[in-house]
């Protein structure tokens, strides 16, 4: 307890008293030669303070904690874009740091923040311990932004006579500063790794440490952003900056993109050489739980409000605007006063359905050469996806009653459209469809129907073989059934059928009858009494469905001495069997049956 005490005794004796203009009467060019001035021009920027106005106390080991706490005023701590935003700082570490009993967690949150520390590395320090010279070492490369070129290191020349002694995890980090002249051995080519830093060697390394620094950190603030190439610029102290590709942004800690900023937000800027090297804001972003579009019908200024109407059902609803919202105008950000009426909005809304984010863009929109992928179709809207020529797909709202259509140069009903169709031209406002030039390719398919489905949205598949091929069935579909008008009804699977697209939508089905005279031989896959089928696996591998009559088909079974007639239900799984009769629409109609086992 009593050396815990002693420590944080000592610690605030370290970093309390101003020494501007000091003379610590134990510090002078004779005791500490090596060290006198940049002892007294840390004191006289602030950043390492004496004991009291008379004495530095250079002789006291540094602790890790004080010595991280002097890295961050060296990298700007103390500056006022950072003190006016350190407790957003310290909210984004508070949790992780709250096992920590330092006073200095602040601090140790700003080093986290500037990417010195990681937050176990913090934690795992063993804070109120003595700082090594090889710990000393790392902690310097870090505050330096060395670790990359560090890591580089390779091969060591002219290594220290103690080399042995450097742990692995410093080695590196102790070439490092030699190498940069951050920090220098201890004599006789010896680094003395294992020793502990005192007040007067970290005044020193910091003070070499400032001189190979030109960082400066300042206030700015976002003057534009553009959406559309996610760009943005910023102004700082007196002139506008791009914010460049290679500009680091993070709001609250976290990366994120130009598109991200909006104009008049604040900023930290850190600046190397007058180059801006990375961006921090610390604003809020609310969740967009729920989005709206639709035509802007008044603006409120005063109470930040807006009005908008929905194209597709006419309703006007007022929404108000959140604190920090975003507004962009054509890719642009911009401000609620230079919204106008008339404009098309897509609004963001949060969970209280105020606007997050509101997105002005064009009223009317063309789209050209693009596709009719699918049509859907609920109790309110209808909805056409179109795909692109990249298959790039986008869904639009169209009102089925108030549409102006031609297809093939002719003006036709909204029934009249199919998947496939080619739409060469389409008209939008407020990013509803108004008018459509379409046009189709008129083809013929034709093969076994397998599969009908009856519903909102019915198909057809066909077997060519044994390939499936699937078709929408559009509503105004013709029918015919052995050359009568028909319905979808009277189709039957197994019948033969040639269909008519219209794009790649059914326009027509007509069922043929195509016969021949066939036959097969295999074995039992599987029987259905109540339908009459029987599967059968050829000796070709193919599977050939049979029809069996009951009144029309003979069964002989060889394996029986019964005179008896058989039938279908005599037929069992795994049965050998011949079948000869015809091939009718592509099913096999059994004339006769022969079990053979």
């Amino acid at each position: 307890m009593a050396k815990r005490v002693l420590s944080f005794i000592l610690c605030f004796m370290l970093f309390t008293t101003v020494a501007f203009g000091a003379s610590f009467k134990d510090v002078t060019k004779e005791s500490h030669s090596w060290a006198y001035d940049a002892i007294y021009e840390m004191a006289e920027k602030d950043i390492i303070k004496g004991v009291s106005a008379t004495e530095f106390a250079p002789d006291v080991n540094v602790t890790k904690v004080q010595a991280m706490l002097l890295i961050a005023r060296i990298l700007g701590y103390n500056t006022t874009s950072i003190t006016d935003n350190i407790n957003s700082i310290y909210s984004i570490y508070e949790e992780d740091l709250s096992s920590l009993t330092t006073i200095y967690k602040k601090e140790l949150a700003f080093l986290i923040f500037r990417q010195v520390f990681t937050v176990d590395e913090i934690l795992d320090a063993k804070l109120e311990s003595p700082l090594s010279r090889e710990e000393a070492a790392l902690y310097i490369t870090k505050a330096a932004d060395g670790i990359e070129e560090m890591n580089k290191i390779s091969v060591v020349v002219n290594s220290y006579a103690d080399d042995k002694d450097i742990k692995e995890e410093f080695r590196k980090a102790v070439y490092y500063v030699r190498d940069k002249e951050l920090m220098n051995g201890t004599g006789n080519n010896n680094f003395s790794p294992k020793a502990n830093v005192t007040r007067a060697q970290m005044a020193t390394l910091l003070y070499r440490m400032m001189k190979n620094i030109d960082i400066t950190i300042t206030k700015g603030t976002i003057d534009s952003v553009n959406v559309s190439d996610n760009t943005a610029k910023i102004f700082v102290v007196t002139k506008t900056y791009d914010i460049t590709n290679d500009v680091q942004i993070r709001n609250r800690g976290e990366e994120i993109a130009p598109r991200d900023l909006f104009k008049g937000a604040n900023a930290v800027v850190t600046m190397l050489d007058n180059k801006i090297i990375s961006i921090d804001t610390f604003f809020e972003i609310p969740e967009i739980k729920s989005t709206v579009d639709g035509e802007v019908r008044t603006i409120q200024s005063s109470n930040k409000s807006i009005q908008l109407r929905n194209p597709d059902t006419t309703l006007v609803t007022t929404y108000e605007m959140a604190e920090n919202a975003v507004v962009i105008i054509n890719g642009v950000d911009s401000t609620l006063a230079n919204v106008r009426a008339g404009d098309y909005a897509v609004l963001g809304l949060s969970e209280y359905n105020k606007i997050v984010s509101l997105t002005v863009s064009e009223s009317t929109g063309k789209l050209s050469d693009v596709t009719i992928s699918d049509i859907i179709i609920d109790e309110s809207f209808v909805t056409l996806e179109l795909e692109d020529k990249l298959g790039n797909a986008e869904k639009y709202t169209i009102n089925a009653n108030n549409v102006a259509i031609r297809k093939n140069g002719t003006p036709v009903e909204f029934s009249s459209l199919g998947i496939g169709d080619k739409l060469s031209s389409v008209n939008l406002k407020y990013n509803r469809i108004i008018e459509i030039e379409a046009y189709s390719e008129i083809k013929s398919t034709s093969g076994t129907i397998s599969e009908i489905k009856i519903s909102a949205e019915p198909t057809i598949t066909l077997m060519d073989g044994n390939v499936p091929s699937t078709f929408p069935i559009g509503k105004d579909s013709k029918f015919y059934v052995f050359g009568d008008v028909s319905t979808i009804y009277d189709l039957r699977l197994a019948q033969y059928a040639k269909v008519t697209l219209d794009g790649s939508t059914v326009s027509k089905v007509e069922v043929s009858t195509q016969s021949q005279n066939a036959n097969v031989t295999g074995v039992v896959q599987s029987v259905n009494t109540t339908a009459n089928l029987v599967s059968v696996l050829n000796t070709e591998g193919n599977t050939v469905v049979v029809y069996v009559s009951n009144t029309k088909t003979k069964i002989i079974d060889n394996n029986s001495t019964s005179a008896l007639s058989k039938s279908i239900k005599d037929i069992k799984v795994g049965d050998d069997i011949t079948c000869i009769g015809l091939l009718t629409n592509g099913v096999f109609e059994a004339q006769t049956v022969v079990i053979t086992k």
